[in-house]
């Protein structure tokens, strides 16, 4: 049973949470399109003579991984609060549909 204080807190949390989501999902965004900026100046900076050779020593670079590990960790952050906002909503929703069946029960019974 969810009570109205959990689902007050639930819609707090939501209210709270949306600069938190909207900056992890704007990391996000940015390290997606910086990713291939990063690429393409690491294939700048090879000595490679073919484009696969400029491409494979891109992806090899270790700044090239670090852009990665850093987008996975902005997709880790976007993601966990959306599942958590998913998960307060949901809470709400049970309380709502608890709170309507209670009066549902309360007209019958009279």
């Amino acid at each position: 049973m969810i009570d109205e204080e959990k689902a007050e807190r639930a819609a707090k949390f939501i209210i709270d949470s949306a600069k938190p989501y909207a900056q992890a999902k704007a990391n996000r965004m940015y390290l997606e399109e910086y990713r291939k900026t990063k690429k393409a100046l690491l294939m700048n900076a090879s000595d490679g003579k073919t484009v696969s050779d400029r491409e494979s020593y891109a992806y090899a670079h270790p700044e090239y991984e670090e852009v990665l590990n850093k987008f996975k960790d902005a997709i880790l952050d976007e993601e966990t609060l959306r599942v958590q906002i998913k998960g307060a909503e949901l809470t709400i929703e049970i309380w709502r549909s608890q709170n309507a069946s209670n009066r549902n029960q309360d007209r019958t019974m009279r």
